[in-house]
C-alpha cells in the first residue's frame, strides 16, 4: 500500500516535532527555567541549522502538547510601610 501525501505530511511533521523538543529539552539541560520566546531567541540558530522553519506560535503548541511549557511565577511585591502618627515635632 503506497503512502500518500497526507501520510508523508503526518510522518514530516512528527519527525520535525521531535527534533524541536530534542534541542529543546538540551537547551532546558542549562537553562531549565527558560521560557518560550527566549527560547526561541537562543534556539535560533540551531533552528537554521536543522532548517526548521517553527515559529513562535508553532513552538508554543508544540510544547504545550509535549507537557513543556514553563509556568510563571508572579513575584509578590509587598506594599510599602508607611508609618503615621509621627510629626515633625521635637519628643521631648
Amino acid at each position: 500500500m503506497p503512502i500518500t501525501n497526507t501520510k508523508k505530511r503526518v510522518i514530516i511533521k512528527k519527525q520535525i516535532e521531535q527534533d524541536v523538543i530534542e534541542l529543546v529539552r538540551e537547551s532546558r539541560r542549562t537553562l531549565p527555567r527558560e521560557g518560550t520566546r527566549k527560547l526561541m531567541r537562543s534556539l535560533k540558530d540551531e533552528f537554521n541549522k536543522y532548517d526548521l522553519k517553527e515559529g513562535r506560535d508553532q513552538l508554543f503548541h508544540i510544547l504545550r502538547d509535549n507537557s513543556l511549557l514553563i509556568r510563571r511565577e508572579n513575584t509578590l511585591v509587598e506594599p510599602p510601610i508607611h508609618i503615621t502618627g509621627f510629626t515633625n515635632m521635637e519628643i521631648s
